[in-house]
């Protein structure tokens, strides 16, 4: 089972060292990409990139500070720490054993604006970035840029590894990178629903931070208990989420959260 996430807004500032043989070793596959649509954002002033990616002056400023760092490859952080959005703090990646996390790029892809796709342990540069912004080397959408690159990369893993199952816990634009169509003739795709139970018992569709939450508890469930499939994702053991065969459908089972 391979499972799809999704990069956070907000990212870790406290860079650590990293030497050449440590960069190269765990270099995004599309590092050259990503440099290009650096290139790009540096191209543009904090005016023009503020209206680009809809931010404010003063966070476009930040943006193209951090371009200019982004060249320096003597620093940096591993993908599956440098995010510090809710999916990640729900993930907590710093309190699950290393055993647990030993193969967890074989297992898991981040989805990201700026490198495509990246392994947990991919080393990464901090960035500011949206899923459908027109900042792709010649100025086009991410989307339209992305899409076929992602999309035949995860094709090509799926034909090596022989993998016929992708849990998809991508959001809507980032799962916009994906040419579905093509990925479901290629394996079965499970995208879960998550509820939540209120103080009267009603079942509710989650808020948008509560659903990162609970996609990041999922996360975490997989790694701890080392799911690698989706019969054992639902006949998993755990205080955190519950799967709810009555009200699943078929591609989308519905996992209630527990307290």
């Amino acid at each position: 089972m391979l499972t799809l996430f999704a990069e956070s807004k907000t990212m870790s500032d406290r860079l650590s060292q990293v030497s050449m043989n440590e960069f190269e070793t765990h270099k995004p596959c599309f590092e050259a990409n990503a440099n290009a649509i650096i290139s790009f954002i540096l191209s543009q002033n904090p005016g023009e990139l503020s209206s680009r990616i809809g931010i404010s002056p003063a966070l476009a400023s930040k943006a193209i500070k951090m371009a200019y760092d982004f060249t320096f490859k003597n620093t940096g952080l591993q993908a599956i720490s440098a995010f510090t959005g809710e999916v990640f703090r729900s993930l907590d990646i710093n309190t699950i054993p290393a055993s647990a996390i030993s193969d967890a790029d074989q297992r898991f892809i981040i989805v990201s604006s700026l490198y495509g796709i990246l392994k947990p342990s991919d080393i990464i540069k901090p960035y500011r970035l949206d899923y459908n912004k027109d900042c792709s080397p010649d100025g086009s959408n991410l989307i339209e840029y992305w899409n076929p690159i992602v999309t035949k990369s995860i094709v090509s893993r799926l034909e090596a590894t022989g993998e016929q199952e992708i849990l998809n816990l991508l959001p809507g634009y980032a799962a916009k990178f994906i040419d579905w169509k093509i990925i479901k003739n290629h394996a079965n795709v499970l995208k879960p629903d998550f509820k939540t139970i209120d103080k009267s018992g009603l079942i509710k569709t989650p808020h948008s931070g509560k659903l990162k939450a609970l996609r990041g508890k999922m996360i975490r469930i997989i790694l701890m208990q080392n799911i690698c499939s989706f019969k054992k994702l639902m006949d998993s053991d755990s205080n955190m989420l519950c799967y709810d065969e009555n009200l699943s459908k078929p591609g989308q089972p519905v996992f209630l959260a527990l307290g």
